[in-house]
């Protein structure tokens, strides 16, 4: 699941106002979505918030394959 961000909000917004759309048509929608995307964090895994897990998966994956 994404959480959408400041920076997401205002890529839509930019879209919008981009043209004068205001009707919610199936192209501005899509534009939207890919304005959205294009402006998303990228996502994070549980290595990128927990040093502990990065440590243990690389520890892991040495072991396997006898090089880091």
């Amino acid at each position: 699941m994404t959480t959408v961000t400041r920076e997401m909000i205002g890529a839509a917004h930019d879209v919008t106002l981009a043209k004068g759309d205001f009707v919610l048509s199936a192209a501005l929608l899509e534009r939207i979505y890919l304005a959205m995307e294009q402006a998303a964090p990228p996502p994070q895994t549980p290595f990128d918030t927990c040093p502990t897990c990065e440590a243990l998966a690389r520890t892991v994956m040495m072991d396997q394959t006898g090089a880091a």
